[in-house]
């Protein structure tokens, strides 16, 4: 009995407020007050989240962001940085050279663009 009580409250510390992404029961767009993050809640999201409470949800939503954002930023600066590799490389072919250096140089870094857009308006720092 003592454990179907714990598992009941452990399992509604866990409950997730939110998604980044559109998904089964996240289906309703809501945008943080701060950066205009967009992310998803259930329905009667509105009637459980309110002033001190729904501030929490959005600081939670702003810190998964940022993470998803550092993180994809991250890969495409590896990826970046790889075809620049490929590019000085000895072993490549001049004309596949010249190709991962147009393309290194097109690559667009759209998650940098919005982790700089996250520091221009305060949220990075």
């Amino acid at each position: 009995m003592l454990a179907m009580l714990m598992m009941n409250i452990s399992s509604d510390m866990t409950e997730t407020e939110f998604s980044l992404k559109r998904y089964n029961q996240f289906k309703i767009e809501r945008r943080t007050l701060k950066g205009g993050i967009s992310y998803f809640v259930k329905s009667g999201f509105d009637d459980k989240y309110r002033g001190q409470d729904l501030r929490r949800v959005e600081a939670r939503v702003v810190t998964a962001y940022v993470n998803q954002v550092t993180s994809m930023c991250q890969s495409e600066q590896m990826q970046k940085q790889r075809l620049i590799d490929a590019s000085n490389s000895i072993l490549t072919s001049r004309s596949d050279r010249e190709k991962y250096r147009a393309k290194a140089d097109t690559l667009l870094l759209k998650n940098c663009l919005e982790f700089k857009r996250l520091q221009t308006i305060g949220i990075v720092h």
